[in-house]
């Protein structure tokens, strides 16, 4: 065989599987990423949603990407008491109680982060007897009950004064010692706490009375020293009994349950529980228990099944410490497990619903290799599984694994390296096995044995080394799909016939056959490497090439994996992309448009019980609805095996269960239990810089919802993050700010925002966040104020406004005064110039009647002198007679 055409082989994928149940991914949180210390004592959640961790050394706030840190410090009293952190408690007035191992306890107001402790002081009344806080519970409304090693103590949150109830002195209580190491409150409000060496102390704070529990009681302890106690919301008891193992008290029914009980009962698994240090109840009511040996237990409350997620050094996705301690559920189920020398393991519970199997070296019972290159049906609730180690059978029901027998050393068996194209079971029990290039297998359960067909000379052999897909026809023919074409198997004379029909006329487009898909009229659906698709008639061996027309897409592609789906649709995955087939109207769909995942090589295709089709390549697993065309892609952040897939190496059982392989294993899940990360994010702030320096804020800045700032500070910046802890690094976010922008801008996971050189005003800043799964919270809202310069002010303008009032006021009377100056001085000159004008006149007067009077004298001689006009008139008449 040509290197090249393996190629398409190799992509093949493969598993891993151990009989101790599915894999499970651990997401760790360590010293490398800030957090103080390794050993985790204790986790909380509050009331925004960030995850406070408790250690031996010292306490930490963790958003989902930065850890910040509280420790102890004895210069200053504004830190807290102590570092070994062994209890926390957050209540809903925004304040975070802390007990310490020896300090006592402390109060950190979150709102402010101002501290407040609370020493130990065996003679004071009115303070914690013991520096041991072990248990913090808000057993009453306003009221701390505080578990010590020197008894009870109640805190009023009101009042701050502490009331002792201890076996002995003013407030007796007859608790079975006054060490109380661990407590727990019941659905009835009755408190059991853990007396080391002396038993249970049940007490009802109401009446003040006690119930116990040791090993000469009615409901027996198994030891006098229970390691803890945890009471679930259906009213048992869970008890660890340390060495002795664990057991569960159901006052309801009057009884104990026992590991060792010779009678069958649902926590008889709890045998495997020995050495719990803490119990813990999901919201879906899951029993999960912190081990000193064997990691973090889960008891499953439907199934009563029992799984241990149990460190492996070879592999790092695995909780990185078997010695658990503490467990948390955090507001979107995640499971956080505190380790001892691990740091915080958090587990996503929804991943598991993928069911991941594969190899884990501490397991035995697994597959010796991950590589998962067939998954065939069995039975109906049993696979195949080909790997490059020989085969596996998954039985759904019990979660184990069997092997077919592989030996190196008898002549015909497979081989540890025997790697496995395709598995068919026949009708007479026996297991036909398609290898990759040691021929082909058939294995007699009955007999234990193998015979092996290889190619020869002989024209009746098998004529390839390989086979990629067997199929049966109506007549009961076995079909062996190879490079070079179809083999038949002669049932009667035990040997093959050769179809090899490629280059003939009605022949295939290439004898190199990659996927087969047998119609309900028996005709092969058949895809080849990389001559497109055929239909083959086995009764008359004739084939039709579909899009034989090379100027069409799907002439030549490599088609990967096809499948028949309950309409009668053809499926096709290729190496271009999805592709449906109206087998019918011959009409071609293609999907390679709607999304990357569509547009790649697929790897396979299966349809499950409600009509959705199910494809997988190299971006992992998509959901798609074909009538719809909405999909849903998954990842390994899901739970998948890995981001390759094999080609072809997928199948569906009826009962529900879909497979599919990968390199790293393989995926067995029922696609009802497949769900969204449907919980919003909580979006709070966690930092402000402005001018490239850290801004004191009056509150903590998650609680900060209003910001003045100077106009000085052109340049700032807001962090922020996505309480949501599934994937933080899938989470999205987006703002805008009104009066800037409306609409949303998408920063995609970058979690901070700058604005610059902003105009003074009134702003609302908003953020919001996706979780993993692309669902959105509400957003973060902020008022935001920009105060202006001085000179861009209102009362500067009204100041302005004023002073120019008054410089035109004043202009104005000045005005007024000048205009009157000079109206007075020009009155003045006006009656200066009178008097001078009235002197003159009376000269001009004076000087004219002189003038006059000489002109009268004048006329008065004339007159006399010479004739009048009233005699020359009368000359001039007696002229003209």
């Amino acid at each position: 065989m040509r290197p090249e055409k393996h190629i398409f082989l190799l992509f093949l994928t493969c598993i891993y599987l151990a009989s101790h149940g599915q894999f499970a991914r651990f997401r760790h949180i360590t010293v490398e990423a800030g957090l103080t210390q390794n050993y985790v004592t204790c986790f909380v959640q509050d009331k925004k949603g960030f995850i406070w961790i408790g250690t031996n050394d010292g306490l930490n706030k963790y958003d989902g990407k930065k850890i910040y840190t509280f420790k102890a410090n004895i210069d200053d009293s504004s830190t807290i008491i102590h570092n070994s952190i062994r209890c926390l408690y957050a209540d809903e007035d925004d304040n975070l109680w802390g007990g310490t191992g020896g300090g006592g306890m402390f109060k950190i107001d979150l709102k402010t982060l101002k501290v407040t402790n609370f020493f130990p002081d065996s003679i004071k009344t009115n303070a914690l007897p013991n520096g041991y806080v072990n248990t913090i519970i808000e057993a009453e409304p306003g009221k701390l009950f505080i578990a010590t090693f020197d008894g009870l103590n109640v805190f009023d949150k009101k009042t701050g004064n502490f009331t002792l109830y201890k076996n002995g002195g003013k407030n007796h209580v007859p608790f079975l010692s006054n060490n109380l190491r661990y407590m727990t409150r019941g659905k009835d409000g009755h408190l059991w706490c853990s007396n080391p060496g002396k038993g249970i102390t049940e007490y009802d704070p109401k009446t003040g009375k006690c119930d116990y529990y040791t090993t000469d009681t009615k409901l027996k302890l198994l030891s006098n020293s229970p390691k803890t106690v945890y009471c679930d919301s259906k009213g048992r008891i869970w008890v660890s009994c340390w060495a002795n193992g664990s057991l569960v008290i159901d006052k309801k029914n009057n009884q104990v349950y026992y590991p060792h009980d010779t009678v069958s009962h649902p926590f008889k698994k709890l045998v495997k529980a020995f050495l719990v240090s803490a119990f813990y109840e999901d919201k879906k009511g899951n029993i999960w228990f912190a081990t000193a040996e064997h990691g973090l237990g889960k008891f499953d409350a439907i199934n009563q099944g029992l799984s241990l997620f149990e460190n492996n050094k070879d592999d790092a996705e695995t909780i990185n410490d078997n010695t658990t301690f503490s467990i948390l559920e955090d507001r979107s189920g995640l499971i956080w497990c505190g380790t001892w020398k691990g740091g915080a393991n958090v587990l996503d519970p929804h991943v598991l619903n993928f069911g991941y199997y594969k190899h884990e070296s501490n397991k035995p019972g697994s597959l010796n290799n991950n590589s998962v290159f067939t998954i065939r049906p069995k039975s109906d609730h049993e696979v195949f599984i080909g790997t490059n180690a020989g085969v596996s059978i998954f039985d759904c029901k019990t979660k184990t694994i069997s092997l077919l027998p592989i030996d190196e050393q008898k002549e015909n068996f497979l081989r540890h390296n025997t790697i496995v194209l395709s598995v068919y079971p026949d009708d007479d029990g026996s297991i036909w096995i398609g290898s990759f290039g040691a021929g082909i297998y058939r294995y007699y359960p009955g007999k234990n044995n193998y015979d092996v067909y290889l190619p020869s000379a002989d024209s009746n052999s098998f004529s390839y080394h390989s086979s990629t897909c067997i199929v049966k026809d109506k007549r009961n023919r076995l079909w062996f799909a190879t490079e070079l074409g179809f083999n038949i198997y002669n049932h009667e004379k035990n040997n093959f016939t050769r179809v090899q029909t490629a280059g003939q006329p009605d022949g295939l487009s290439s004898n190199y056959i990659t996927s087969l898909a047998v119609d309900k009229d028996g005709k092969f659906w058949v895809g080849t490497l990389a001559n497109g698709l055929n239909l083959f008639d086995p009764e008359t061996g004739k084939s039709e090439t579909i899009f034989k027309d090379k100027k069409n897409v799907m002439a030549d592609v490599g088609i990967t994996t096809l499948i028949i789906d309950s309409k009668g649709i053809l499926w096709m995955g290729t190496s271009i992309g999805l592709f449906s087939l109206d087998t019918k109207s011959r009409e071609l769909t293609s999907y390679t448009d709607l999304h990357t995942i569509f547009a790649n090589q697929i790897a396979s295709i299966q349809e499950d019980n409600t009509g959705f089709i199910w494809v997988t390549n190299q971006q992992g697993i998509c959901k798609l609805n074909p009538q719809t065309e909405e999909f849903t892609i998954f990842t390994t952040e899901h739970g998948l095996q890995g981001r390759q897939f094999g080609l072809d190496a997928s199948c569906n059982l009826p009962n529900g269960y879909l497979f599919f392989g990968g390199l790293n294993g393989f995926n067995m899940f029922n696609p009802s239990d497949i769900t969204l990360n449907k919980t919003p994010p909580n979006v709070v702030l966690t930092g402000f810089t402005a001018l490239n320096k850290a801004y004191k804020l009056p509150f903590d800045p998650s609680f900060t919802n209003e910001l003045t700032l100077s106009y000085k500070n052109y340049f700032f910046e807001f962090d922020f993050a996505a309480l949501d802890f599934t994937d933080p690094n899938k989470n999205q976010y987006a703002y805008k700010l009104e009066g800037f922008n409306e609409n949303w801008v998408n920063i995609g996971n970058e979690q901070k925002v700058t604005f610059t050189n902003l105009d003074p005003g009134d702003y609302i800043l908003l953020i919001k966040a996706s979780n993993n799964d692309g669902f959105w919270g509400e957003p973060l809202k902020i008022k935001l104020t920009i105060t202006p310069p001085f000179w861009r002010t209102m009362w500067f303008y009204i100041l302005c406004a004023v002073v120019a009032g008054l410089l035109i006021y004043t202009y104005i009377k000045r005005r007024e005064r000048s205009l009157r100056e000079e109206k007075e001085n020009l009155e003045k000159k006006v009656e200066e110039r009178t008097a001078e004008l009235s002197i003159e006149k009376q000269k001009v007067e004076e000087a004219h009647k002189d003038m006059k009077d000489s002109i009268n004298y004048a006329k008065r001689i004339q007159e006399a002198q010479m004739p009048t006009e009233r005699y020359i008139d009368k000359k001039l008449k007696d002229l003209k007679k």
